[in-house]
């Protein structure tokens, strides 16, 4: 349980220096969500990663990764995740393994 406590809390402090979304990514974030009436969310960029994905449950945000090009469909995958609150559901997995 500790080492997914200070996994989460590493995590959270890197996002938190993280650099956010320019304009035109934040239009088409925006315009997905609208799209399939899915929940916006914030959006960072981060440089290094290979794949986007979404942290938190209370205030989820996206990150992407530094490249130029994100595609609607990458977009859309990450906020299905905010919208059945898989984080969620990953942490109630997570304590489910500790106990186990």
């Amino acid at each position: 349980m500790i080492k997914y406590l200070r996994d989460y809390l590493l995590l959270k402090k890197l996002l938190q220096r993280a650099e956010i979304v320019n304009e035109k990514m934040r239009e088409q974030i925006a315009n997905v969500a609208l799209q399939y009436q899915l929940p916006i969310c914030k959006g960072v960029v981060v440089e290094g990663l290979s794949s986007a994905f979404v942290f938190g449950f209370f205030k989820p945000v996206l990150v992407l990764p530094s490249q130029e090009n994100v595609d609607d469909k990458i977009i859309l995958h990450e906020l299905l995740h905010v919208r059945y609150k898989d984080s969620l559901q990953n942490v109630l997995w997570s304590i489910l393994k500790c106990f186990h």
